[in-house]
């Protein structure tokens, strides 16, 4: 499906003989209405909601989603059901006045996702040593999807990864990722023209690499923010500012 219009976070629909699997629920009530709105226009039963990462814009339609559709079950690994309970309240508080009558009623925790997904006869594992960042990988057409460390069409959202070690150990992730030798990779978020190749693991290495090269050369927001439109001219920029600030310690962000 197309990404929604706020943060260009995915949502994908994966159907096999008239059976569903959403994974993840997008940001606001209007997205996930279109996603409901899809399924019952292809009149697909929805079996299972898989929330893939921790971020509201991969979580915040669930519980509306849940509501269309009483009998899918709502599922995420333990990492991300975690991490939803413990920031849950301060996420709605911080994105209430963007998303004010868009933004749940409630949100309702994921149980805890085996370590396979089913649809009909396909299979989707969820795959990664990095317990925080998993994502799902479907072998027999060598799909990867859902998760967070692919991103692609715009500066990366680097105020969760602002250390070292956190951007190191995602770049140890991106490596894990191209030995299942995909050949679709769909994004975490991503403008509607992507065709969801393998490079979307490559730009992602790259911009990480570039970033941290900016972060370690410059010690400002605005000359990581200058430095980086310089290298990427054709990005959007919504992130790139906070993203800086929140490195460089000029702005709190947990």
């Amino acid at each position: 499906m197309k990404p929604d219009e706020v943060f260009g976070a995915t949502s994908v629909l994966v159907e096999k003989n008239g059976k569903g699997l959403s994974v993840d629920t997008r940001f606001s009530k209007e997205h996930a209405e279109d996603i409901v709105a899809y399924i019952k226009e292809k009149q697909i039963t929805l079996d299972t909601l898989y929330i893939s990462y921790s971020d509201p814009d991969f979580y915040f339609g669930t519980a509306m989603m849940k509501e269309a559709f009483p009998d899918a079950k709502v599922l995420a690994t333990a990492s991300t059901v975690k991490r939803i309970k413990e920031t849950n309240e301060a996420k709605q508080a911080v994105w209430q006045e963007t998303l004010q009558d868009n933004a749940p009623d409630r949100i309702l925790l994921p149980e805890l996702a085996p370590s396979a997904l089913t649809i009909d006869s396909d299979t989707l594992q969820i795959v990664g040593s990095d317990e925080e960042k998993q994502t799902l990988y479907q072998p027999t057409d060598k799909i990867l999807l859902g998760g967070i460390l692919t991103a692609a069409d715009s500066h990366l959202f680097m105020a969760d990864t602002k250390t070292r070690e956190s951007q190191e150990q995602w770049l140890k992730d991106l490596e894990e990722l191209t030995t299942f030798g995909a050949t679709r990779v769909i994004p975490s978020h991503f403008a509607s023209d992507n065709d969801f190749s393998p490079e979307n693991i490559a730009f992602t290495k790259e911009y990480l690499e570039r970033f941290m090269l900016s972060e370690a050369t410059y010690t400002t927001s605005e000359g990581i923010i200058q430095d980086m439109k310089i290298a990427y001219p054709n990005l959007p920029d919504d992130s790139l500012e906070m993203s800086a600030k929140v490195v460089t310690g000029e702005m709190d962000w947990e």
